[in-house]
């Protein structure tokens, strides 16, 4: 019922009362909303005036354009499925530093769900007013621990990522793993995530590489897989005996799995490297920024065999999607290169505000976004399930 009546609320709570009806004493009642709930549920009023606020120009200007683009195009899919199309205004947010006089002016222009903004600069400021009186979906994560009540934040979140990647590997047997991730701010904290999550399933972390960019990569990835150790221990007998000595450098044996944390020029690097230090039965798992978001079956041959996850919208093939994404492509080709998963981000942008009082009501209920299964969690954020894929062909491949 959760999952085939997600999007649509009154037969979602229909549903439901019909389930309650048949099930009364059944434990799942628990955690399920009472009758009062679920009656407001079913009648709730969706958005009448929806502000869109991005940067359309300047050095975040694409970005914005795919947000505001992928909203329209979810806006225009379903304006015929409400009651009644709500208003939109868009905002341009480079135009100006005072992001909470734009805030006001939405306001005085009658919104009552705002979107926006998009750098995290901007949502620090929103977060930090004190005069968000309409519901707000912010598209980045504010760095305060307190947000306001009427604030959502949705974003990308590499951490979920990793700590979902643990748990995929863990239950496909992994147990004993290297980590490898750039020695970098951004690195830091998805190896972090990684590795707290996996332990605490009862993995391993037997080492870990940061490594650097800008050094010999066939060294470092050597020394992790003590093939470094190997050679040196040959050339320390031949040293002893004073004699020749065959030998056939070993990688460790101690290890059934790889967490690789990289960018795709990095991991097109990485991952020869691993299968020539004798690592290429190992499984490798990894996170959605691996992946450009565009198919490139030449550049990505070498990420084959490599499972990582990402959002539907680049590795689901529902008939919504390749709809969306048909439609997407031939409008905005260019942009849609480079900026794919923004595109998905305005289109779950525009599925919130439309559901928003679904998710507060049954937080514990995902929604069906593109950017994967979304929930509602304490701390204001949205928690996106992700899919999973394996690369084969030099393209994704659903899992």
């Amino acid at each position: 019922i959760a999952k085939q009546y997600s999007n649509s609320p009154s037969r979602l709570v229909l549903m439901i009362q019909r389930w309650q009806a048949n099930y009364p004493g059944h434990a799942a009642n628990n955690i399920l909303p009472d009758t009062s709930v679920l009656q407001n549920l079913s009648s709730f009023q969706t958005p009448q005036h929806i502000a869109l606020s991005l940067p359309l120009t300047g050095q975040f200007g694409n970005m914005g354009k795919a947000i505001r683009d992928g909203f329209m195009t979810a806006f225009y899919a379903n304006a015929k499925k409400l009651p009644q199309a709500p208003t939109i205004k868009v905002y341009d947010t480079s135009q100006t530093e005072n992001i909470a006089a734009i805030y006001q002016q939405a306001l005085q222009d009658g919104a009552n769900f705002v979107i926006g903004p998009l750098t995290k600069s901007n949502v620090n400021k929103i977060v930090s007013s004190s005069r968000i009186t309409v519901p707000t979906l912010t598209l980045n994560y504010s760095e305060s621990s307190s947000v306001p009540n009427n604030i959502v934040q949705l974003g990308f979140s590499p951490e979920q990522a990793a700590e979902q990647t643990a748990e995929f590997a863990w239950k496909h047997g992994a147990s004993q793993a290297l980590v490898i991730y750039p020695n970098n701010d951004w690195g830091n904290k998805v190896a972090a995530a990684f590795v707290d999550s996996w332990q605490n399933f009862g993995g391993q972390t037997l080492n870990s590489l940061a490594f650097d960019p800008n050094k010999q990569l066939s060294e470092q990835v050597a020394s992790i897989l003590n093939v470094t150790q190997s050679t040196e221990r040959a050339d320390q007998l031949r040293q002893l005996f004073n004699e020749k000595i065959k030998s056939t450098a070993r990688r460790r044996q101690d290890i059934n799995s790889i967490f690789l944390a990289a960018t795709p020029d990095e991991a097109r690097q990485i991952l020869p490297l691993l299968r020539f230090y004798f690592a290429g039965n190992i499984p490798v798992y990894s996170i959605a920024n691996i992946y450009t978001g565009y198919p490139s079956p030449r550049n990505d041959h070498d990420l084959n065999g490599i499972y990582f996850n990402d959002m539907p919208w680049l590795i689901g093939n529902s008939l919504i999607i390749n709809q969306l994404k048909k439609q997407i492509q031939s409008l905005w080709s260019r942009n849609y290169r480079n900026n794919s998963r923004l595109y998905g981000l305005g289109i779950d942008a525009y599925t919130i505000s439309i559901l928003l009082p679904r998710l507060i009501a049954i937080p514990n209920m995902a929604i069906n976004g593109v950017t994967g299964q979304l929930y509602l969690q304490k701390n204001h954020t949205i928690y996106q399930q992700l899919s999973f894929a394996k690369f084969s062909g030099g393209v994704p491949k659903g899992i």
